[in-house]
């Protein structure tokens, strides 16, 4: 009797327990989602990073890794799909459209679309906010294989900056150039009047680099025609065009002629990396730079203090009253999918759609809150505060850079719009990598056509009919752009066979299926 009485105790008691664990919390104990990405190179331990057991608790589940090479994890997945080798549940990972569509087409990566129908909270909530979201993430059969990647900042958008030495200014009297015709007299000036007053012709009127965001020419050519950076398309009552074939653009091309003609150009700009643009902008004594181009002052100054010489510019006034910044529009990339393989996609697609809450976003990007970074009241002064847009987060350590154990930032999906993109807090620091750059933003803004061409969705056998097109024909406009500056082609004279090149290396065709593509992406 006093067995059978212990045992029965014993049953109670394990029952009374059991009751008192909720049930979900009993279903979240046997919760496992495995991740595959690229192996991380900047986490001490991916299993004890802040993000991840932030992420594990919100998810009431167990993440379990499965790392690829971090240098060639494309080749890799590649492999193993082709091999028809099991995959984890999630994969993380930007991978480009058109891997995104085989993959979607043959059943590798889930068909998410009923998934955010019927599961998803916080994208849903971002694509009632803003639909161009899901235009973005959705491909040409109409269908959704991803969570995205999404970082808005304004900065980003306008990639092609100008910067003006803004000590040579003050030294010769001169006010920030608001016409191309002022530009040029200031460049003149830099040349010829000694502004850096060391008794030496050592002045670089304008330097930068041939290619990238540090070519000066794409500002300047704004002054003649409008340059969307991210195809180079320009866009009228929904119909595509060429800014390089635009008689603004021949106009703009001779214009630059007549600056290097007249020695206002370093020719050494076309040939120098980075590592020679950084030696001249950041060489002892005096200065000797008055223009350069760039997206950012950090990889040119890297907080040496002769970026304060500089100051930001507007877009000038062109001959025809012509007045257009560098602009392209934002994008998503493709880093989340749930795979053929997943144990309980639902599940998986949770994890995806939890990423873009904006708490956990933050978390993934930047850190713990209250440690790394937090929000700001109202009353915080914004690193973009001249471009009209509030404080709303402050960096609280450094753990954004180098090896760390806070955030996982490069692998997942995750949703920080222009609120947090143009949110940050001024730290008050100077020499602060990026203050130059975001200072200038607030010139820019107001000189953006209404109508710009966005990002294009091809179907995969427009991806491979453009690729080689595509490659060919915008290698070829900027080889031709060196040429016609320095003076190897002749604007007037070669014009003609210039647009000629472009149409034997398939231009047209190029922009008729561009035009059936943007058509499908953006129409009504």
């Amino acid at each position: 009797m006093t067995r059978k009485l212990s045992l029965f105790l014993a049953l109670v008691l394990a029952l009374t327990a059991f009751a008192g664990l909720s049930t979900t919390a009993a279903a979240e104990a046997d919760k496992v989602i495995t991740i595959m990405c690229a192996e991380p190179t900047t986490l001490e331990n991916v299993d004890t990073c802040y993000a991840t057991t932030y992420l594990e608790e919100r998810m009431g589940a167990e993440f379990v890794f499965n790392f690829l090479p971090s240098s060639e994890w494309t080749t890799k997945l590649e492999i193993m799909v082709t091999a028809n080798e099991e995959l984890s549940d999630v994969l993380f990972g930007t991978t480009n459209e058109l891997i995104v569509s085989k993959y979607g087409a043959n059943g590798t990566f889930q068909d998410l679309t009923p998934l955010y129908n019927e599961h998803s909270i916080y994208i849903k909530e971002a694509f009632e906010a803003n639909p161009e979201y899901q235009k973005l993430l959705t491909f040409a059969d109409g269908k959704m294989y991803s969570a995205g990647r999404l970082q808005q900042q304004t900065h980003t958008d306008f990639s092609y900056k100008l910067y003006l030495n803004n000590a040579w200014m003050k030294n010769l009297g001169i006010e920030s150039p608001k016409t191309l015709d002022e530009f040029t007299e200031m460049l003149r000036a830099f040349r010829d009047k000694d502004p850096n007053g060391n008794g030496q012709a050592d002045e670089i009127p304008i330097t930068g680099q041939g290619t990238g965001d540090k070519n000066a020419f794409y500002f300047i050519l704004s002054s003649f025609t409008f340059v969307n950076t991210r195809d180079w398309f320009q866009v009228n009552d929904g119909v595509l065009n060429f800014c390089f074939t635009t008689e603004g653009w021949k106009e703009g091309l001779k214009y630059l002629n007549g600056l290097y003609e007249e020695g206002l150009i370093d020719p050494l700009m076309f040939t120098q990396d980075l590592n020679q643009l950084k030696a001249v902008l950041q060489r002892e004594g005096d200065n000797i730079v008055g223009v350069v181009g760039g997206m950012n002052g950090s990889s040119m100054w890297n907080r040496n203090p002769k970026v304060l010489d500089y100051v930001g510019t507007s877009p000038f006034v062109g001959p025809d009253g012509t007045q257009w910044a560098p602009y392209q529009t934002y994008t998503v990339t493709h880093n989340g999918f749930v795979t053929k393989d997943a144990k309980d996609p639902v599940l998986a697609f949770q994890l995806l759609d939890l990423c873009w809450e904006k708490d956990a976003s933050m978390v993934i990007r930047y850190g713990e809150e209250g440690v790394d970074w937090k929000w700001v009241g109202e009353d915080a002064k914004g690193m973009f505060e001249a471009a009209g847009y509030p404080a709303t987060f402050e960096l609280l350590t450094g753990v954004q850079s180098g090896v760390q154990n806070k955030w996982w930032n490069v692998w997942s999906p995750m949703n920080l719009g222009y609120d947090i993109g143009n949110g940050w807090a001024d730290d008050g620091d100077p020499l602060n990598n990026s203050r130059l750059a975001y200072e200038t933003v607030g010139l820019l803004i107001d000189y953006v056509p209404e109508e710009v061409a966005g990002k294009i969705t091809y179907t995969a056998e427009e991806s491979n009919e453009i690729a080689e097109i595509k490659t060919n024909v915008v290698n070829y406009f900027k080889e031709a752009m060196t040429l016609f500056v320095i003076g190897d082609m002749d604007v007037e004279a070669d014009w003609d066979e210039y647009i000629e090149e472009l149409e034997a290396l398939g231009m047209n065709e190029y922009l008729e299926i561009a035009q059936t593509a943007y058509t499908r992406t953006w129409g009504e």
